[in-house]
């Protein structure tokens, strides 16, 4: 959770997203002591169509998108099954790409291209 960090001196406004409590609540307090603006967090599976639902009505026009769902466990390369591969590129690839498209516009307009 460095990105917060470096976008503070941007004056940018920080939501975290995460399905721990606990780190969001410890990340958002040490992101808080060196910033002006505020942190909110959003317990909340990223991952699922009704988590990015949650995400997109309550932080609707965000300034800029940072992504990672922190995706699957690990499994040996050789031991991978379809299922794994269709996990890790569900939390990895078609997730984020939803995401930027659901919030796009609100990026493109000011300025985010």
């Amino acid at each position: 959770m460095h990105a917060p960090w470096l976008l503070k001196n941007l004056g940018v406004e920080a939501t975290l997203n995460g399905r721990n409590q606990q780190t969001l609540l410890a990340a958002a307090e040490q992101i808080r002591e060196g910033l002006n603006k505020g942190v909110q967090i959003a317990v909340i599976d990223i991952g699922t169509e009704q988590g990015q639902d949650i995400v997109v009505a309550k932080y609707l026009k965000p300034d800029i998108l940072i992504y990672n769902n922190g995706g699957p466990p690990f499994v040996e390369f050789k031991s991978l099954s379809r299922s794994d591969l269709e996990k890790g590129l569900e939390m990895n690839m078609i997730t984020p790409i939803r995401m930027i498209q659901r919030i796009f516009n609100s990026m493109a307009i000011k300025g985010f291209r």
